[in-house]
């Protein structure tokens, strides 16, 4: 299975098999089922799709990877690179820009790895100067290695590929978000009060920390 995010709404593309068993997971959230054919346009679904809010749609194809591969030539790739940010006291690092409660992360820049990215776009955005990256998150249950976005920017369609690390920091830094950034708040947050939090969040980080925290 592969999960793509964008907006409000999770595309979830399935073989047959697993497609019957997301309809009954998700049943009390009415999932669209989409059967896949040689017609299907990724950018006229994500049109179609866009303005929708809290939707669930199962792409249906029997193989999954191919239909990802019709996503990536229609949209170009970007990859970025962030992480949960883990303090002594098991509290979570939190990001508040545009309304929404976000975890730190940014674009990876030409020549950098996704952990190099991902500690620098932490410190710039938060202030945390101490950090140590612990491991890359995996997604035991996708066929993909992080989470998969798809937006368009400027006329262009684009699909955000962005990396996820667990990376432990210390309450002894100070924090300061990155007002340029469009960051206004920072802070640190017992995963208890997530569900608090994560009304004001998106799809793709509300499913990351229910995931990981």
């Amino acid at each position: 299975m592969i999960k793509i995010y964008f907006n409000r709404v999770s595309a979830i593309i399935a073989n047959e098999e697993e497609s019957q068993r997301l309809l009954e997971r998700y049943s009390a959230h009415n999932p669209v089922l989409i059967r896949v054919d040689e017609h299907f346009s990724p950018k006229k679904f994500f049109q179609d799709f866009c303005g929708k809010e809290n939707v669930i749609v199962i792409l249906q194809h029997n193989q999954p990877e191919a239909l990802l591969k019709r996503f990536m030539q229609d949209f170009r790739l970007i990859e970025a690179a962030g992480g949960l940010v883990f303090n002594e006291d098991g509290d979570v690092l939190m990001i508040y820009r545009r309304g929404n409660w976000d975890f730190p992360k940014g674009k990876i820049d030409p020549g950098e790895s996704p952990r190099q990215a991902a500690l620098r776009e932490i410190k710039e955005e938060t202030g945390l100067k101490h950090l140590k990256i612990k491991g890359k998150q995996a997604f035991p249950d996708l066929d993909q290695e992080g989470t998969l976005h798809l937006y368009k920017e400027n006329g262009e369609y684009l699909i955000k590929l962005t990396h996820w690390f667990e990376v432990e920091g210390s309450r002894e830094d100070p924090l300061i978000p990155e007002k340029r950034e469009g960051i206004e708040k920072v802070k640190w947050i017992d995963p208890a009060f997530f569900p608090a939090y994560l009304k004001h969040s998106y799809l793709s980080i509300r499913d990351l920390a229910f995931r990981y925290c």
